[in-house]
């Protein structure tokens, strides 16, 4: 890190620094290193992969140190598959209520005589489920501690891989000014999936050429399509508890 760098990247006005390195004996020394040329003021966040935190400085201010394994990736979260688990029932909850909407559709298509729509390929249970599909899933998941974290919701990591057993205050949902700035971020999550998986913009959706009329700024997005991330933060409490 040089200041060369910090001006090369605009590195200023910064919120917070995270230093990550697959070394712990790096650790510290990265976090002196950004101490120097940032703002001490600067919350550090930098994690370990050992029991031992190295080098602690009591003299840093807003130092937070951890050790990745207990506290993020334990056995539990990796082997017992707990965001795994946690995805596949948020998808049998959206499709529970996916396949009670499109029978509705048939059966208006069939009284009206008119053509039955093909049916989304995510109408389908978790093992049928495209790869793609399954990591949009996974990113819901993933994005409600960061929800919760934003509204200053869940801060005990104790909780992090089981958000529903922590003391959860939901009044957030009633703020019309939170809820929208949420649902913003719940576009911006979905948007970020689809741009993984190398989709683009399109005036209609089309899946051979992985084009959506959806991928655009949120405030562009009629209030119909936006009402689709409304439901998503909404319904927030009911997806952590099911």
């Amino acid at each position: 890190m040089t200041n060369k760098f910090i001006v090369q990247y605009g590195l200023i006005n910064i919120d917070v620094i995270y230093v990550c390195s697959n070394k712990d004996r790096y650790q510290a020394s990265y976090s002196s290193r950004a101490r120097e040329f940032l703002s001490k003021k600067v919350p550090v966040v930098r994690p370990f992969y050992k029991n031992t935190i190295m080098d602690q400085d009591d003299s840093f201010k807003n130092l937070y140190s951890f050790n990745i394994f207990s506290q993020i990736a334990n056995i539990e979260y990796i082997i017992g598959e707990t965001l795994n688990l946690k995805t596949i029932s948020v998808h049998h909850r959206w499709l529970k209520k996916a396949l009670v909407n499109y029978i509705n559709e048939m059966e208006n298509c069939i009284i009206k005589d008119k053509i039955i729509p093909e049916p989304k390929s995510t109408l389908v249970p978790w093992y049928l489920l495209d790869e793609e599909y399954r990591n949009d899933n996974r990113s819901v998941v993933d994005c409600i501690n960061i929800i919760l974290r934003t509204t200053d919701q869940l801060k005990d990591l104790a909780y992090y891989r089981h958000p529903g057993n922590a003391d959860i205050n939901y009044a957030f949902l009633e703020s019309n000014s939170i809820a929208d700035q949420l649902t913003e971020m719940e576009h911006r999550r979905w948007m970020a999936t689809k741009y993984l998986y190398g989709w683009e913009y399109g005036q209609k959706r089309n899946e051979a050429l992985k084009e959506h009329e959806f991928l655009q700024d949120y405030y562009k997005l009629d209030e119909s399509t936006k009402d689709c991330d409304r439901n998503q933060i909404k319904n927030i409490k009911e997806i952590i508890q099911f």
